[in-house]
Formats: structure tokens, C-alpha cells, sequence
């Protein structure tokens, strides 16, 4: 039989577990290319090595209280899941906005990190941010944060109240914000292609424009992308590097001042 202790060793166990895959089912890189029983045995590994980091367990007398818990525990692996999210939504607004500019919007193909099907630009652009995260370490920063948030956000502890809430919305924003901001070169330069031609179908009635418009679309697209691809690097930098951080402050003390990733 399990001694009181060997109970309590099994809780502050299990509950990091339960944190952890709850995190790992929104990750997009470890979503659908890793089969479930890897990711169950990666999530047992994160509850093990952030066994020694988990407080004393509060003390449930009731199934209610057990359920409550874990309840907790999975949606602050998800919240914590969503703030990764983020930047890979980043992406994929700025390749929507990206191929509708270059009448690519058609040409969707299937995303294997997402299981759906995604405009052209999207899966490369995505590609892109988990390249960023691995080759900057970043990994490592998410690692340490996802071991930090036993320390800021207990297990059962409170931390969905108003001031989180209004902070996703707010970096939420963000997804339309940077995604706009990396296409707004092909957006001017579409305007301009659409306008030359336009010009050219008032001059020339007998020219149809519309099908003359689309090789030259993707052409010009094509050509800016190749020109733009360092700047685009710059804009997904930003987010990635942040995400630790928004990691703990979806979690507890949005509004705080002091960085919550230093000890």
C-alpha cells in the first residue's frame, strides 16, 4: 500500500503531468507530426524534472476537490499552450495576407504541425517560427518558464481573473497587428500592380487585364518575397522572444511590472 508520503510524492508528480500535456496539445511542432504516446512520455518527462520545483499539494477531501484541481492544472497548461500559439497565428495571418496580395489564396495546401488545410504561404511562414525557436534557444527559455510557473502559479492556485483575460485580448490583437505589418509590402505593391493595370484597361478596352494581372501578381509577390524574407525574420524575432514572458503572464499577474522570468 502507498504511504502518506509515497502519496504525495505520486501528487506532486501527477500534476505537473497533467500541466505539462495540457501545454503540449497546443504546441504546434509537437501537435500532429508526434504520435500521442510520444507526447504523453515528453509530458512525463517535463512532470518529472518539475517535480522538485511543485509546492506542497493543497489537500482535497473530495472528488470535487481532485476534479477542481486538475481542472486548474489543464487550463494553465493551456493558457500557457495558447501564449506559444501566438506567434504561429502570427504567421498564418501574415501568409493569408501574403498570398490573398499574390491570388495565391486557392492554392491551400495541408499543414502536417496543423492537420489542416492552409493558404501556400502559411505552412513556410510557420515553418520559419519553429526554425527561430530551436535555432535561437528559445526552447530552452520556454522550458525553464513552463518549470517557472509551479513557482508564480501553484497547483491550485487562482489565476483566471479579469486582468488575464483582458491581457489575451490585448495579445491577441497582435496576431493581426505584426501580421499586417509583415505583409504591407505586398499589400502597396499589389495596390500598385492593380492600379498600373487598371490604367492600362481604361487605355486599351480590348486587353483583359484581369487574366493579364494574375502571372504579374505573383511575379512581383514572388520577387518581394525573396527581398523581404530577412525583414519578415525580424518581425516573427520579436514575438518569439517574448513568449516565455507572456507564458507566465497569462498565468498570474498580467499588469506586473517586473519581468517574471527572473528569479
Amino acid at each position: 500500500m502507498l504511504t502518506f508520503i509515497q502519496f504525495d510524492e505520486w501528487l506532486s508528480w501527477i500534476f505537473p503531468f497533467i500541466r505539462a500535456l495540457s501545454l503540449l496539445t497546443l504546441i504546434p511542432f509537437v501537435l500532429s507530426p508526434v504520435p500521442m504516446m510520444v507526447r504523453i512520455g515528453l509530458a512525463l518527462f517535463l512532470g518529472f524534472i518539475a517535480m522538485p520545483m511543485v509546492p506542497p499539494i493543497p489537500a482535497a477531501t473530495s472528488l470535487v476537490g481532485v476534479g477542481s484541481l486538475v481542472a486548474g492544472e489543464i487550463l494553465c497548461g493551456a493558457l500557457m499552450g495558447f501564449a506559444i500559439m501566438i506567434v504561429y497565428q502570427i504567421a498564418a495571418a501574415a501568409g493569408r495576407f501574403i498570398s490573398q496580395e499574390m491570388s495565391l489564396m486557392q492554392s491551400n495546401l495541408f499543414n502536417p504541425a496543423s492537420g489542416t488545410s492552409e493558404p501556400l504561404l502559411s505552412i513556410p511562414l510557420g515553418q520559419l517560427v519553429t526554425l527561430m525557436i530551436f535555432l535561437t534557444g528559445a526552447h530552452y527559455h520556454l522550458l525553464y518558464a513552463f518549470i517557472r510557473s509551479f513557482q508564480i502559479a501553484p497547483v491550485g492556485s487562482g489565476f483566471l481573473n479579469e486582468a488575464t483575460v483582458i491581457y489575451m485580448m490585448q495579445q491577441s490583437s497582435a496576431i493581426f497587428l505584426v501580421g499586417a505589418q509583415m505583409a504591407a509590402p505586398f499589400i502597396a505593391a499589389n495596390f500598385i500592380v492593380v492600379f498600373a493595370f487598371s490604367i492600362l484597361g481604361r487605355t486599351v478596352p480590348s486587353i483583359n487585364v484581369f487574366m493579364l494581372s494574375f502571372p504579374v501578381r505573383i511575379l512581383v509577390g514572388f520577387i518581394l518575397l525573396g527581398a523581404t524574407v530577412t525583414l519578415m525574420g525580424r518581425y516573427l524575432m520579436q514575438p518569439v522572444e517574448a513568449t516565455p514572458e507572456r507564458m507566465l503572464r497569462m498565468i498570474y499577474a498580467p499588469e506586473a511590472a517586473q519581468p517574471l522570468m527572473t528569479p
